[in-house]
């Protein structure tokens, strides 16, 4: 989606970029610090997964490793960052709100929609199996850390479907969605 935002920026007239150079620097900010947060992720996890020889010994590892180390406290930091970057670029838009006269106008994109029509139908086609896929691993991970169930079975699935949540994060920011 970043690399899509600064290609249709880069191809606008230079009297409709007023303004919009803050987005398109959030979005590789937040593109950055979501692919930094994965990867670490990822890494402390095939390394957890390296050191185990049983089910039960990744079990025992995820729960004493996995979150004791810094992949995991600066992958959580950069996730976490991520709202922070938002909020700020959406308080910062809502001022332009209350400081113009005409607010909306500036705030709203053109009355031209035709462009963005391809692009609505495809995040909304991509992002349910997008949105299945992450409440199902929201579910789980919470109810990893309330719970802390002992069967292995239940770390199966709840890998399973962090990676898919993982997977079509990824294919949505490959296609610049």
């Amino acid at each position: 989606m970043a690399l899509y935002g600064l290609t249709v920026f880069l191809e606008t007239p230079e009297s409709q970029k007023k303004g919009r150079k803050r987005y398109i620097a959030a979005s590789f900010i937040i593109t950055v610090l979501r692919a930094l947060s994965a990867s670490l992720d990822m890494a402390n996890f095939f390394q957890v997964l390296f050191k185990s020889t049983s089910p039960s010994q990744l079990v025992t590892l995820m729960s004493t490793e996995y979150y004791k180390n810094w992949k995991c406290y600066l992958g959580n930091t950069a996730l976490g960052l991520v709202p922070m970057v938002g909020d700020t670029l959406l308080v910062s838009s809502h001022s332009a709100l209350f400081v113009h006269a005409d607010p909306w106008r500036r705030v709203l994109p053109s009355a031209d929609m035709g462009l963005y029509t391809g692009v609505l139908a495809i995040l909304i086609e991509s992002a349910a199996p997008l949105t299945l896929f992450g409440i199902i691993a929201a579910i789980l991970q919470q109810l990893a850390g309330s719970l802390r169930p002992t069967s292995p079975a239940f770390y199966v699935w709840d890998y399973l479907f962090q990676g898919l949540f993982y997977s079509f994060t990824v294919s949505l920011k490959e296609y610049g969605f």
